[in-house]
């Protein structure tokens, strides 16, 4: 790839990831909002019981236990759905955006090396001394 290319691919994936780092502000404020949606609904449900169970008992069978249980039941399962849904699409989005920043940089360092190229005389030949437990050096070239 030429320097232009390399230049569009990387507006390209600002864009981009503009566009995917909204999307993940959107799931985790779905999740948040899940989150604190149940706990009020629990509480509403809390203070129903409370409140039901201090009536006078002549108003209100104490055989009907099933009738709030059930309904914080499925209450519970429906927001643990839609919770998991947020989640699930949370992360997905965020790996995503992970990859494409990932993506993003190697197209800065490919940018970067086409405008700058190393010079002749760089070279990278180092060599690191590493000593065996009997004491001999051996000399490695990297």
């Amino acid at each position: 790839m030429n320097l232009k290319e390399l230049e569009e691919s990387f507006k390209e994936l600002r864009i981009i990831n503009e566009k995917q780092e909204k999307r993940v502000w959107y799931h985790e404020t779905r999740a948040q909002n899940l989150t604190i949606a149940y706990v009020l609904l629990q509480g509403l449900f809390s203070i129903g019981i409370v409140l039901s169970s201090s009536s006078p008992p002549s108003s209100t069978p104490r055989n009907q236990w099933w009738v709030p249980f059930s309904m914080i039941l499925v209450s519970s399962v429906i927001f643990f759905m839609a919770f998991l849904d947020a989640v699930t699409m949370f992360y997905r989005t965020q790996y995503h955006l992970d990859m494409n920043y990932m993506e993003q940089d190697l197209i800065f360092k490919k940018i970067q090396e086409a405008k700058h190229p190393p010079a002749a005389s760089y070279k990278l030949s180092h060599s690191i001394k590493i000593e065996k437990c009997s004491g001999h050096e051996q000399e490695v070239p990297t």
